[in-house]
């Protein structure tokens, strides 16, 4: 059943002009590297669909480890880098790094692919920060 929805979803992007992806790595219950990705499309109606793709265990952490993951995904859902327009990933050097980062080496395959600072981590970062400075203060 999962396949067949990412199948739908794939099917879908490769209709929509442009897609975006956003991609993190976490470490699961059982101590394991997974890298999370998410792909966001807007389809012809102008409705923006923001889908997870799925976790894909990976054997470490390092930039070339996870660019090649994101473009097996990428290979496997036959999403052509051609509609690739934009990145998210979190501040992390290994992600975000200008001369070596994901997102360098992926703009490298696909110069109009965008790389921006993931929102969702600036938000978390800015509330972690606000908590830690008002602890002090009670």
């Amino acid at each position: 059943m999962a396949q067949m929805i990412v199948r739908e979803i794939s099917d879908n992007i490769r209709k929509s002009l442009y897609f975006g992806l956003m991609a993190d790595d976490t470490i699961d219950v059982a101590n394991k590297e997974q890298l999370v990705v998410c792909l966001r499309s807007i389809d012809q109606a102008l409705d923006v669909h923001e889908d997870f793709i799925g976790l894909y265990q990976i054997d470490n952490i390092s930039a070339q480890t996870i660019t090649d993951s994101i473009q097996d995904v990428l290979v496997r859902l036959n999403i052509s880098l051609s509609q690739y327009r934009g990145q998210t990933y979190d501040g992390a050097s290994t992600m975000s790094g200008p001369k070596s980062g994901v997102q360098k080496r992926n703009k490298d395959e696909q110069p109009k692919a965008l790389y921006n600072h993931c929102h969702g981590h600036r938000l978390n970062q800015a509330c972690s920060d606000n908590t830690k400075k008002t602890k002090n203060h009670v």
